[in-house]
């Protein structure tokens, strides 16, 4: 009966870890991509494994993870964290096509001076987002100040 309990007990652990995977790797990833936009075409933000590695050391310290947890984890928030790549690789030229979609629709509805002002509003962001992603994908700051990866 114990050993039973210990292997429902595992598979809840398992399961309850991804979920709250999932659950911080799509806050991560709506944190890092909030202010993405065409510049950053074919950058998705830092590779699957950067972002697991990430997720992993946090779950790792706070769970005080078993060794032979944290190998399995890890396993499974790389998984996770490819097939979400994979996902946003091709998701990447959809929203690249609706952002030029609504810029052209918002030029239309400007004044010469207003469409002026939308220009130099759209190159600060160009050029915020080509500081933040400049170098390594996924070094340097991102979205509230909050810096890379740990090296």
């Amino acid at each position: 009966m114990s050993i039973a309990r210990g292997k429902l007990s595992a598979i809840g652990l398992v399961l309850a870890l991804l979920l709250v995977g999932a659950a911080v790797g799509v806050a991560v990833d709506r944190a890092w991509i909030r202010d993405q936009e065409p510049i950053a075409a074919g950058h998705s933000g830092p590779p699957p494994s950067m972002r697991a590695d990430r997720i992993f050391s946090i779950f790792k310290e706070r769970l005080n993870l078993t060794e032979a947890q944290a190998t399995e984890v890890r396993t499974i928030l790389l998984d996770v964290e490819t097939f979400a790549h994979g996902i946003r690789e091709g998701a990447r030229p959809k929203m690249d096509a609706a952002m030029a979609a609504a810029d052209e629709k918002i030029r239309v509805l400007l004044t010469v001076e207003q469409a002026t002002i939308y220009d130099e509003l759209i190159e600060e962001r160009k050029r915020r987002i080509r500081k933040r992603t400049s170098g390594h994908p996924g070094h340097g700051r991102g979205p509230r100040g909050h810096r890379g990866p740990p090296r």
